[in-house]
């Protein structure tokens, strides 16, 4: 009813409202944001994120917390708040919307939040009670994160949490967008945060602002954006002034997107797609984070890899058909982004492109009497591969290795970016069981050739606890641009990228470089403590890590050997309890009434147990679970 009432008092206001703008004839195209802001030059959103940069070095409290009894709230240094809201705004800026403020009141109900959040060890907008907590400490916290932005995945860097709102792209979230939606409410007026052991809290659900005239909002804005916001594996999204717009039906609509080089990925409301892994996406969503009627799409990632690599780059259109204004004329919305590289170090890597007297590969080129040419293509490459062997092995290259790889390359059987791939993924690099951090960081080393950033480490690292395999963060390095400009400076190819298997590589054991355990030993270990109630025994430990590493069970397979196991029946667990350890083991949390009181008759009415558990290990949290420990759910 409330929805009717809505789309009629929006129709009766039709007529005193401008309708919103479209592409016309001239091939014009409408701006995304305040009608009234003007678009910033590269050169201004440069400074703007200089001036606001992810990373601080100011102490991060001011007064120190405790997510430990004695509890105690603490509170964040005045430089953090001011680098958080900086951050927030700078993101605003560039989506054309007005600055909010930081609210002492909104920081000190945040920062309970995040020590609630801390404490429960589990992040959850309806944390459990800690037995030592009392009861007006948990009151407050709970309060604030029911109703805020929340993430645990900023150790350290409270000030990337802005940036990992603005991302929202993991299958939990995409279909919503509800995080960043809520940073790019228009009538976002006052913002508060908190943050405790690499929580952190964003007091968001704000109108105070006095808002802003525009057609729409999208993110990636339309006009220059900087790349570096905007990782390929991100949702695009559109969110329509429910004040000139009619609510959006996904059905009607079909979206276009266009690179400069005429290559197009159309999205159509007639079809279906997933929210996880990295194919193609797109929904429709209409609840109010902030503002609703919101569109979003994301092209195939490998596609967007294979053309710009870890990032867009250049001229992307969107066109947007089967819209209608308030009277229910039909309307199209296009717009364009322009990618651009904003990164500090963006402008020296091109130095010695302008300089080639000082690179030495060029110089005996100019001398032939002395220096036959194929000469010194066989030294670039050498040092190529010898480079590989270095970064990815850490030794040294055997003479036989080193001559065997030298003549592929020369060959042109295969490009750089397939060489490096059987270091990568070589038995010898398998046995090092880098962990996920140290996996990245020599990533960046052996294709960017830096070291890595902290916020981009922070956002692969995200990434592949999202569930994306190493194959394809290979992929996004490889086909980088980064990669292909160190190719090119070897004198080889960089090739295509590689066909990413159905599973995934996983390390087995301790990382050789930080000594962290692998992640499929605390999958396998938290069942033997949930559903056995005991620590595992080594034989079956090694086992069942085993049969996860070699793909042999898909993390289904061993989930049904232990609640299928004699150990397990021999419980005698009656239908609730059964239920209880379910949702312990496969949902991460404990029951609802609601949800155990279902399943539980479902039990009673005849349902089997194997049928029950088959509803627990196919939901999305599960799916989850099991991606945050680098395996396929099957």
């Amino acid at each position: 009813m409330k929805k009717i009432l809505a789309g009629f008092l929006a129709l009766c206001m039709a007529l005193t409202l401008s309708a919103p703008m479209s592409v016309n004839a001239s091939g014009q195209y409408s701006d995304s944001g305040s009608l009234s802001m003007p678009k910033m030059s590269q050169e201004e959103i440069i400074e703007l994120l200089e001036d606001n940069p992810v990373i601080t070095s100011s102490p991060i409290y001011e007064e120190e917390p405790s997510s430990k009894y004695p509890y105690s709230a603490g509170a964040l240094s005045s430089e953090v708040l001011s680098a958080m809201t900086g951050r927030l705004n700078a993101m605003r800026r560039i989506a054309g919307l007005p600055a909010v403020e930081n609210d002492q009141s909104f920081n000190e109900n945040a920062q309970y939040g995040a020590v609630l959040v801390a404490a429960s060890g589990r992040i959850s907008h309806s944390p459990k009670q800690p037995d030592d907590m009392d009861d007006a400490f948990y009151e407050r916290g709970l309060r604030a994160v029911s109703s805020c932005n929340l993430t645990g995945d900023v150790e350290g860097m409270p000030v990337s949490a802005i940036d990992g709102w603005m991302d929202d792209s993991s299958g939990n979230n995409i279909p919503e967008l509800g995080h960043r939606r809520w940073q790019l409410n228009p009538t976002l007026g006052k913002v508060g945060f908190g943050y405790c052991d690499g929580v952190a809290v964003e007091t968001i659900y704000d109108r105070s602002g006095a808002g802003c005239d525009y057609d729409f909002i999208s993110w990636p804005a339309s006009g220059n954006f900087p790349q570096n916001l905007f990782r390929w594996y991100e949702a695009w999204s559109i969110t329509l002034n429910p004040q000139k717009y009619a609510m959006p039906a996904k059905e009607d609509l079909t979206v276009t997107l266009e690179d400069s080089a005429g290559k197009t990925w159309t999205f159509s409301g007639d079809q279906t797609y997933i929210n996880v892994g990295n194919g193609p996406y797109f929904n429709v969503n209409l609840d109010e984070h902030g503002v609703s009627n919101c569109i979003i799409f994301r092209p195939n990632v490998d596609d967007i890899m294979e053309y710009d690599g870890i990032y867009y780059d250049g001229i992307y259109t969107v066109t947007v058909e089967g819209l209608k204004d308030l009277s229910g004329r039909a309307v199209d919305l296009a717009y364009q982004v322009e990618f651009f590289d904003a990164s500090p170090e963006s402008e020296p890597e091109t130095e010695p492109e302008t300089e080639p007297e000082t690179q030495p590969e060029t110089e005996p080129e100019t001398e032939p009497e002395t220096q036959p040419e194929p000469e010194p293509e066989q030294q670039t490459i050498s040092a190529f591969v010898t480079r590989l062997y270095e970064t990815c092995l850490g030794r040294t290259p055997d003479k036989a290795g080193l001559e065997s790889w030298v003549n592929v390359l020369e060959s042109g059987r295969e490009g750089g970016a397939q060489v490096a791939y059987n270091f990568v993924f070589s038995t010898e690099f398998k046995n090092k069981n880098y962990c996920n951090e140290d996996y990245i960081k020599l990533l960046y080393k052996a294709f960017l050739g830096r070291e890595a950033d902290a916020a981009g480490l922070s956002s692969w690292i995200k990434v592949m606890e999202s569930g994306t395999t190493r194959e394809e963060v290979f992929n996004g390095f490889a086909m980088s641009t980064e990669f292909r400009g160190l190719c090119s400076q070897y004198g080889i190819n960089i090739g295509s990228a590689i066909e990413v298997p159905q599973y995934g590589t996983i390390p087995s054991g301790p990382c050789s470089a930080c000594g962290k355990e692998a992640p499929v030993k605390g999958f396998v270990t938290r069942l033997y403590q949930i559903c056995l109630e005991r620590e595992p025994d080594a034989a079956g430990l090694s086992s069942w890590i085993n049969a996860l590493v070699t793909h042999a069970n898909s993390g289904r397979d061993v989930a049904y050997g232990f609640v299928f196991s004699d150990e397990f029946k021999g419980r005698n667990y009656s239908n609730a309890d059964y239920v209880k350890q379910l949702y312990r083991a496969f949902l991460g949390r404990e029951s609802d009434p609601a949800g155990l009181e279902s399943w539980v008759r479902l039990l009673d009415n005849g349902t089997s147990r194997e049928e029950v558990f088959d509803g627990f290990v196919g939901s999305q949290e599960f799916t989850d679970i099991c991606a945050s420990y680098g395996i396929v759910r099957g």
